[in-house]
């Protein structure tokens, strides 16, 4: 009995010396579309745009031609459509905007006025929660 334990022992001993190095898959990158709460949307003129797209202080601007027509720097890119959705949210601290009227109302206009404009852009008024 002694023995067969001990020969139990030294088999897991080989084994356990001899397995190979196995990795979980972990993986710890970082990749900012998966931070919602991160990223920020601010009103920029056009102007200010392109040197702010120039220091890399901004990631993307959405609007008027930022260079006004000068040639896009080397490591700045543009693009015809963002080819998404964008999701309007309305800031609730704003005193104008606690009320869900005043809010639903104000979406109202933003989508018509978007509508509107014309272009590729559809409009869809369903809410999208991050639920």
């Amino acid at each position: 009995m002694a023995v067969t334990r001990a020969i139990a022992a030294v088999g897991l001993l080989a084994v356990v010396a001899t397995a190979a190095r196995v990795d979980a898959g972990h993986e710890s990158p970082f990749y900012p579309s998966f931070y919602p709460h991160e990223i920020h949307l601010e009103s920029v003129p056009p102007a200010a745009a392109a040197g702010l797209l120039r220091q890399a202080s901004i990631h993307a601007f959405v609007g008027a031609d930022p260079f006004d027509g000068r040639s896009i720097p080397a490591d700045v890119a543009s693009v015809e459509s963002l080819g998404a959705y964008v999701v309007l949210t309305l800031n609730t601290a704003v005193p104008a905007l606690r009320g869900r009227d005043a809010r639903c109302a104000l979406s109202s206009r933003l989508g018509a006025m978007l509508a509107r404009r014309g272009g590729a852009f559809v409009l869809h008024p369903y809410p999208v929660t991050p639920y």
